[in-house]
């Protein structure tokens, strides 16, 4: 149901695309302004209805079920990709690959959600209390597996005070339609885009995309609908898109200063195609001030550091050993 948290607007995002005569849709709240705010993916969510024959209340959550569902079929078959370029052929290692990957995106979590259910069964309390985490360990016990406290894995997403350290499981289990949930396919076909420039198969040059015309529009496509869907996912997307380039030039024998100029040229043009035809979009957006800062001193220990990164980074220290 669409009350707590912020999945009202959310719902009201989905059902002002829905009844919209024009784009961008009128504002819900602000009468006489546009939508300021990146709604392609409830755009999404709205046609995804209208196939399926549904109004908004029921698409609510049929968005959230079926964009879970897009991103794992997408990252696994990114999975198989990358294990076939590692030169795994056997079929048990690409069913292995695909497996690893759904879990890893969909499942894996903070270890303190497994600190809270050992706390919530009276295992090393003064140990897990001394993580200094809120809510963790839980206040009451359990009767099943996990705490009987409401919500008990709200507070896997407050490890750094003062910050939200969400993750995909947790993000589909609160069920808010937010843009960051929507864009999470377009998020792993960024990342098969990237995968495609590390195997080097395509020259880092302007040429080169004039000579695929079809390669161009789909990479600028791509990075204009991640705009458009969840704007900053464009700022590590395009991080992880460059690198890549920078590992092919470097494997390729440029060195770091050339090789840096070669992919900044060759990167600009689906750069500078994907803001022309976001344009029409973000050019009516006001967005309120932002920008990046370090978290530091006793908000960034390196215990508050494992207790996040180290179960995701499990699979990946796995593979690096095998």
């Amino acid at each position: 149901a669409a009350y707590g948290t912020e999945k009202p607007m959310d719902l009201m995002l989905i059902t002002a695309v829905h009844q919209a005569t024009t784009m961008p849709p009128p504002d819900p709240w602000l009468a006489g302004h546009d939508i300021s705010y990146y709604h392609l993916g409830h755009a999404g969510a709205d046609v995804l209805a209208r196939l399926a024959h549904q109004q908004p209340s029921v698409a609510f959550n049929l968005v959230t079920a079926s964009t879970g569902a897009a991103a794992a079929v997408a990252v696994a078959g990114l999975a198989v990709d990358l294990a076939l370029l590692a030169g795994l052929r056997r079929r048990a290692s690409r069913w292995a690959a695909g497996g690893v990957a759904i879990a890893s995106l969909l499942l894996v979590a903070p270890l303190v959600g497994l600190a809270s259910i050992a706390g919530a069964h009276g295992l090393a309390r003064d140990a897990i209390g001394a993580l200094g985490v809120e809510g963790i360990p839980p206040s009451v016990g359990t009767e099943a597996l996990v705490p009987d406290t409401f919500w008990w894995w709200w507070w896997t997403t407050r490890i750094l005070p003062g910050t939200i350290t969400e993750y995909p499981a947790f993000t589909f289990l609160l069920g808010d339609t937010h843009a960051h949930l929507l864009g999470m396919p377009l998020a792993v076909l960024v990342l098969a885009l990237a995968a495609q420039v590390f195997e080097g198969g395509h020259p880092l040059t302007w040429r080169g995309w004039l000579r695929d015309l079809p390669r161009l529009l789909l990479t600028a496509l791509l990075f204009a609908g991640v705009a458009m869907t969840n704007a900053w996912d464009v700022v590590m997307l395009g991080t992880i898109w460059g690198a890549a380039a920078l590992l092919a030039a470097g494997r390729a024998g440029w060195k770091p200063p050339v090789s840096l100029i070669l992919v900044t040229r060759w990167g600009a043009i689906p750069a500078g195609v994907a803001v022309a035809l976001a344009w029409p979009l973000l050019g009516r957006i006001d967005p309120p001030p932002a920008g990046l800062v370090l978290v530091t001193g006793e908000h960034s220990d390196p215990v508050r550091w494992l207790a996040f990164w180290l179960a995701p980074a499990l699979p990946l220290a796995a593979a690096l050993l095998l």
